[in-house]
């Protein structure tokens, strides 16, 4: 077991602010040893630049390997048998030349703002530890996007499946670099327990409606979704901007009780809009939001979105703005946006060992 699995999940959830949790190793040098920081300690994205900045200075190779989504949550997670997502990565913690730092503002900026750092993009295979030992970057700073997810992989083997080629990237760049920073992190955490935002929604439902365009949405107890702003949308070349919600229904798919669709209807310029939320649920206790549908003016538009997920029982919540569109035979883009997007279904089994 990693040496935070201790650590309560709901606490990490409760912060307002988008903190993402980041893995740290360094190898080879005088800095090698990490002092011990609380469970609970949050890095602002300065104070975590000025923490990496100072072990950087005297390293070969400072690298990055960075999901798109990444939370406390992926490292408490357990089977029913008891194995993590990461049983190789879990064996480099017990050293004192790695720290778990839990709740960093953003790491990925403090990352990407280091002085002097001229970052070299690689894509993340099963030769990247080769790769790593020809030392033929073009620079100590590298970066590998972890955004190779497909179709038919659930987040517990593509966590598993990163652990592996982490864990072996990570010996071959001691073995080939000596003094080595490598750092396990994500874009976004995405993330929040549903009991935390349906208690969230319960609260601000019983305010009046803010004038911002924000809002929150209780479709029958099945789903809840909330903005910031009002979503927009370009759909067969109009720009719209749904500011006047009319209702919000959700049922359970005749295929699959488990799983629920959500339809949200607005009226622009007398017309109804009505988005289609379809979440499915994958095979190891996650839900995902992949593909919606948006009806207007007699015409159904397709549109899809990447790296909407949680687990059950966890909201899905992005900070910036979330897109959902296609392309067209015409070369022209149908979208539909929203900002601080967050959305859960209700309907799902508890499979997290807390």
């Amino acid at each position: 077991m990693f040496k935070f699995a201790s650590v309560l999940l709901f606490i990490f959830a409760a912060a307002a602010a988008e903190y993402v949790p980041a893995l740290v190793w360094q190898y080879g040098s005088e800095h090698g040893v990490f002092k011990a920081e609380p469970a609970l300690h949050k890095y602002s994205t300065d104070s975590f630049r000025d923490l990496l900045t100072k072990q950087a200075a005297d390293k070969d190779l400072i690298i990055i390997f960075a999901e798109e989504n990444l939370s406390v949550e992926d490292f408490n997670w357990q089977d029913i048998s008891g194995e993590t997502s990461f049983p190789k990565l879990s064996e480099t913690t017990k050293g004192p030349n790695s720290n778990f730092y839990s709740r960093v503002d953003d790491p990925f900026s403090a990352l990407m703002d280091l002085q002097g750092a001229e970052w070299s993009d690689v894509k993340l295979s099963l030769q990247l530890p080769s790769t790593i030992l020809k030392k033929d970057f073009g620079s100590k700073f590298v970066i590998v996007n972890m955004d190779d997810a497909t179709d038919f992989e659930d987040r517990p083997n593509l966590l598993k499946r990163h652990d592996e080629i982490v864990s072996r990237a990570l010996d071959a760049a001691k073995s080939a670099y000596g003094k080595v920073l490598a750092v396990y992190t994500g874009h976004h955490s995405s993330w929040i327990p549903e009991e935390l935002a349906v208690r969230r929604v319960r609260s601000l439902l019983q305010a009046e409606e803010p004038q911002n365009g924000s809002r929150f949405i209780n479709a029958d107890n099945l789903a809840y979704l909330y903005y910031s702003s009002a979503p927009t949308a370009n759909l067969g070349g109009n720009n719209i901007s749904l500011t006047n919600f009319l209702e919000a229904t959700a049922e359970r798919t005749e295929e699959n009780e488990d799983t629920v669709t959500m339809y949200v209807t607005y009226d622009y310029d007398g017309n109804n809009v009505t988005i289609i939320f379809p979440f499915a649920e994958t095979s190891r206790g996650y839900w995902n939001l992949d593909k919606i549908s948006v009806q207007w003016d007699s015409t159904e538009y397709f549109l899809e979105s990447t790296g909407i997920y949680a687990p059950f029982r966890f909201s899905y919540h992005c900070s910036i703005d979330t897109v959902f569109s296609n392309g067209t035979e015409e070369g022209n883009t149908d979208s539909l946006t929203f900002t601080d997007f967050q959305v859960i279904s209700t309907n799902s089994v508890y499979y997290f060992i807390i």
